[in-house]
């Protein structure tokens, strides 16, 4: 059938999907975040990282464990991270840069992962086990 979408939110997903077809090994070794747990059984994507919504309500109490496991992806495994470079959830209004204070695995992927230039408007790109 025919999605109906705001214009920003369709930019944003046609962003990713340029840069999903653009990088084939990405298929079945990428996260989105911090949104989009939908995306993985559309694309029959396995989530490579421990938890869907890597958001910190669905980790409270095992915040520890969860770097841990996600240190020990990001050094064995090649994952393509794609950050959110605005608030997905506001952007059919407007355009608010992401605030990623409350995410405290984003240092981790930072520290541990290559960013990669791809002209993206919407998301940093970066790769782990490079």
């Amino acid at each position: 059938g025919r999605i109906k979408t705001d214009p920003t939110t369709s930019k944003y997903y046609s962003d990713f999907k340029k840069l999903y077809v653009a990088n084939p090994e990405m298929h079945g070794h990428f996260v989105l975040l911090p949104n989009n747990a939908a995306i993985y059984p559309l694309l029959e994507s396995p989530n490579p990282f421990p938890l869907d919504w890597m958001q910190k309500d669905e980790y409270i109490g095992a915040e520890d464990q969860l770097l841990k496991k996600l240190e020990n992806i990001l050094e064995n495994e090649k994952v393509y991270i794609l950050l959110d470079l605005f608030n997905s959830k506001e952007m059919a209004t407007e355009l608010i840069e992401m605030n990623y204070d409350d995410y405290s695995y984003i240092k981790i992927i930072k520290e541990k992962c290559k960013k990669v230039k791809t002209g993206s408007e919407f998301f940093d790109v970066y790769i782990s086990g490079y």
